[in-house]
């Protein structure tokens, strides 16, 4: 099996291999007695399932949301994070190969990859087939493109989609109904709204003489803007803003909640003696890793700085290893030297 591939699981009591999605660790083969005692008493220790709840703010969802996390939406905490997930995720619950674990196509019956699999992957997709497992179950039909509920940008899909040219019925987070030409736009982000996002962009929101404006513009040109100078530094290298914190009302709300307002001083060049900071150089912008920071202090807590502190621990122990050698030979040279024996003289022959 190529070493880039992860290895299948195994049943815990006989060490065959077992499907991937197997809740209990053990295989369902009825010849082996012991697997089968073993599985029937885990089945019945099992406690009955809970009712789910979202991962967010902690409410009770329906079973049938795989998200994890409600729809409400005057939770725009829940709203970020169910936004990001289907991001990843767009089109459901992803599959995956039983053998493997190689992502598969959603027809895919037989439950192996196929085509760029492993040997194991061919021997089993093989073995599936000879015994008479069909490739597609009777009464199957094409999943659809695009399953309701699915979430792209503000935009919410209510009806199932079969192909990508069809037409999507959506509902924008505004309330407005809206339906999309091409589901692809949707999938390809070329639509995210029902049109109130650049409404929303374009409005004066009137906060330029606040005196976070110009903290939250320089946050947004460094980690979104590669035309700005600074992005090789912040975004070119992974470092992003909270999606909450594209608004800007509610950056200055969070800002002024979490850290209050920036303290006073100036210094002698006029600038503002304390700004923004990531506590985590690392991180991104977002609550819980920003501070009000001095000049010195952020100069302190940079990448560089790290690496400067190994090399001069390096170099410390390398000076105390030369000191000690140094006080050793000292100590050697300045002992008294033993007094040399004197030759006797040689005696005549005759």
């Amino acid at each position: 099996m190529n070493d880039a591939t992860p290895e299948p699981r195994r049943c815990k009591v006989c060490g065959d291999p077992i499907r991937r999605h197997n809740k209990y660790g053990i295989c369902a083969d009825q010849t082996k007695p012991a697997c089968r005692q073993a599985r029937e008493q885990l089945r019945e220790s099992t406690s009955p399932p809970q009712e789910k709840s979202c991962e967010v703010c902690g409410r009770p969802i329906r079973s049938d949301n795989e998200t994890g996390i409600c729809q409400r939406p005057d939770s725009p905490e829940c709203r970020s994070a169910r936004q990001s997930r289907n991001r990843k995720n767009p089109l459901g619950k992803a599959r995956f190969c039983e053998v493997c674990g190689r992502r598969l196509r959603r027809d895919n019956a037989v439950g192996v990859c196929s085509g760029r699999g492993s040997d194991a992957c061919s021997k089993e997709r093989d073995r599936r087939r000879r015994s008479g497992s069909p490739a597609r179950p009777d009464g199957w039909t094409p999943p659809p493109y695009m399953e309701a509920d699915s979430v792209f940008g503000r935009l919410t899909v209510l009806e199932d989609v079969k192909r990508s040219q069809d037409p999507a019925h959506c509902r924008c987070e505004c309330g407005t109904e809206k339906w999309i030409g091409r589901a692809v736009d949707l999938t390809i982000g070329d639509i995210r709204s029902c049109g109130c996002l650049r409404r929303d962009l374009m409005t004066t929101h009137g906060l330029h003489q606040h005196p976070l404006y110009a903290t939250w513009n320089g946050i947004m040109g460094r980690t979104m803007n590669p035309d700005d100078v600074r992005y090789p530094n912040y975004g070119g290298r992974g470092i992003k803003i909270s999606e909450r914190w594209l608004d800007l009302r509610i950056f200055i709300e969070d800002i002024e909640q979490e850290i209050g307002p920036r303290p006073e001083g100036v210094t002698e060049a006029g600038w503002p003696l304390y700004t923004l900071d990531r506590i985590d150089v690392d991180g991104h912008y977002e609550s819980g890793n920003v501070r009000w920071g001095t000049w010195t202090e952020q100069a302190i807590n940079r990448r560089k700085i790290p690496k400067l502190t190994q090399e001069r621990d390096a170099l410390v122990a390398q000076v105390e290893t030369l000191a000690a050698q140094l006080q050793a030979l000292t100590e050697q040279m300045q002992m008294p030297r033993k007094p040399k024996m004197p030759i006797p003289a040689e005696e005549p022959l005759f």
